[in-house]
């Protein structure tokens, strides 16, 4: 009956009667398109397009701006799969759209399955981290505090308290800095890491809003923050949840009746409970073009962009070998300064080894035969990339597959390395100085005992013969050059300022640190750098086939 009216009102062409509700919000909605380019021309804007408001009380529908200063910090919450991560790289992507890379920088954390990935190729992307690699993920997060630290230093240096004051003082523009967290829920199942995760997240929830450092989080049930956390966010946007009783438990009574439609949500606005729907990051509704369309839009603003982007955290690959340092522009400016490269510091990526100048002479104490063999080789593979003169002193042998890599290989010619000791130390003494010399001496303990040098001697040899331009890099085994009470030992080390420890920190007499009992052993490619006499200590990663 119903459908012969409708029939019936068609035909007669009758006019529908005005209903007292506008029809239900679109259940997906592609965004203004904006420009980009032009945009990136005006001052910064963080007020975004995220979606259609409805609003009953007006009867109106009007669009939903996401103002991520005014929302900071904000904490998007909803089930599995109704579009928490879509609601992130659309606020993201606008974001991106409406400044440029100088204005805006992102740091992405990334919980969940892979949501924020899309977004990595926007120049205004610093990085991405998770637990697939808990590195960078350390990193990332001493990064975060680092800028809350030097925001929190230049305000209190120009008397201001908040970025607006900071900027309207100076006349400078800092980039707003935007921290987005996808699926909280995860970290609350890793209690290990959790613990580093919520101390920084707090930090940005409490100070970041005057700092101009904002926070932007998704979760799927808001029982899995803190209380101290959750007295900091400042708007929670929901979206559909499967439990029933969970959304009056976070909004309260005003809650609306949950529509299961992705990008639906609702928010208090204004004492009122409004609906909305999230925008697509682009015209694309299917996650695979808008992951496709996200990667174009990344490349078209990176090769538009040629100004300066936020700096990636450092990395270094897995492994690596000796190839990798050759093709290093770091490693190479080393060499051509007849410095002795031999890593590269984990934190920070630098080069770090041997600097003749500033250490005088080297250390290198290892635990196992092929960590001699590796680190040796990796020596001998730098020497042969300086102008200075360099020498091997292989009293057993052991290294003559590498002995072309020096200019003189002394192997066990004991007497004539001591007379080039004694010429080294005289013009110390007349203050002269002779042709920079390196030397190699990967046996310690056999040469002291086959060259027969009295105290007296090795004393002269370290302490003023670097002066006439002798440098010496030892090299024995952990007990022997760290632990032995051996009088040369003992001596040779009083006058060591730098080297490599290839063992624990824990299982060092050499760096002034202290380490733990279960730690686990060093991997094959990884060691201590110290310099000051074990005061200043890195962890470093080596060249390793």
């Amino acid at each position: 009956m119903v459908d012969e009216i409708a029939k019936d009102a068609q035909q007669a062409q009758v006019k529908m009667p005005m209903k007292p509700w506008l029809p239900p919000l679109p259940e997906s909605l592609v965004g203004p398109e904006l420009d980009w380019q032009t945009a990136w021309q005006q001052p910064r804007q963080l007020k975004v397009p995220f979606g259609m408001l409805d609003i009953p009380s007006r009867q109106t529908q009007e669009k939903f701006e996401f103002d991520v200063a005014v929302l900071n910090p904000a904490l998007i919450i909803g089930s599995a799969g109704y579009g928490k991560s879509i609601a992130l790289q659309t606020i993201v992507t606008n974001l991106a759209r409406l400044n440029n890379p100088e204005q805006v920088h992102f740091y992405l954390l990334d919980f969940g399955t892979n949501g924020l990935l899309p977004l990595v190729g926007l120049p205004h992307v610093a990085d991405i981290a998770g637990f697939d690699d808990l590195e960078k993920l350390h990193k990332m997060l001493k990064r975060l505090v680092n800028l809350l630290e030097q925001r929190r230093n230049q305000f209190q240096t120009k008397g201001v308290s908040n970025l607006q004051q900071y900027e309207s003082l100076t006349g400078e523009t800092l980039p707003a800095i935007v921290v987005v967290l996808d699926a909280y829920d995860t970290v609350v199942e890793n209690e290990v890491e959790r613990i580093e995760i919520d101390l920084v997240l707090s930090r940005l929830l409490r100070e970041g809003q005057a700092l101009g450092i904002y926070t932007i989080i998704s979760a799927n049930r808001y029982t899995s923050f803190r209380a101290s956390m959750t007295s900091n966010i400042t708007s929670e946007l929901l979206l559909y949840m499967v439990e029933e009783n969970a959304p009056r438990d976070i909004l309260g009574r005003k809650v609306l009746k949950q529509s299961p439609i992705p990008g639906r949500g609702q928010m208090e606005i204004d004492d009122e409970m409004l609906a909305f729907q999230i925008y697509t990051p682009t015209e694309h509704a299917e996650s695979l073009k808008i992951v496709h369309d996200l990667r174009e839009l990344s490349k078209f603003m990176t090769d538009d962009w040629d100004g300066e982007v936020p700096a990636k955290i450092p990395m270094l690959p897995a492994r690596f070998n000796l190839d990798y340092l050759e093709n290093n522009e770091s490693i190479n400016k080393w060499w051509q300064v007849s410095t002795i490269p031999l890593g590269f510091d984990k934190e920070n990526t630098l080069p770090v080894g041997f600097m003749p100048d500033e250490h005088h002479h080297f250390m290198i104490s290892y635990f196992t035969t092929d960590q001699a063999e590796t680190i040796a080789r990796d020596i001998l593979f730098s020497l042969s990339k300086i102008e200075c003169q360099t020498g091997l002193i292989d009293v057993n042998g052991e290294y003559q597959n590498y002995a072309r890599l020096v200019d003189k290989d002394y192997r066990d010619d004991v007497d004539s390395v001591k007379k080039l000791f004694h010429q080294y130390a005289v013009a110390a003494k007349n203050r002269d100085h002779l042709k920079s010399l390196i030397l190699f001496i990967p046996d310690l303990k056999d040469f002291l005992s086959k060259s027969g040098l009295t105290a007296s001697e090795i004393e002269e040899i370290y302490k003023e013969s670097w002066r006439a331009g002798l440098h010496i890099i030892i090299m024995d085994n952990q007990t022997y050059i760290e632990k032995s009470f051996d009088a040369n030992a003992q001596l040779i080390r009083n006058y060591v300022t730098a080297g490599i420890v290839m063992t624990r920190i824990v299982d060092s007499s050499v760096i002034q640190a202290m380490g733990r009992t279960n730690d686990p052993d060093l991997p094959d490619n990884e060691a201590a750098y110290f310099e000051a006499r074990g005061k200043n200590y890195s962890m470093i990663k080596i060249p390793v086939d």
